[in-house]
């Protein structure tokens, strides 16, 4: 099965509740074989890309806004 997860913060950048929420279900569906997909924002440019962490492709895109507008722009991110 494919998944893909998303998520505003994903360690190793965050080590915040949610990310390591998604990181531990990402390990676990990971192990019993299924294609997993992480995509994440950062705010800092150069921390942007694709890398791979323990056998997951993660995506993070460069998407800086002010905190108070995170759930507006959750959705509504142009």
């Amino acid at each position: 099965m494919k998944i893909a997860y998303l998520a505003d913060f994903y360690p190793p950048l965050n080590r915040g509740g949610a990310g390591i929420v998604v990181q531990r279900l990402v390990r676990h569906f990971a192990s019993e074989g299924h294609e997993i997909l992480v995509l994440t924002t950062v705010q800092n440019i150069r921390e942007a890309g694709e890398d791979e962490m323990d056998g997951v492709r993660v995506f993070r895109i460069y998407s800086r806004y002010p905190e108070r507008f995170r759930n507006f722009l959750g959705v509504f991110n142009p």
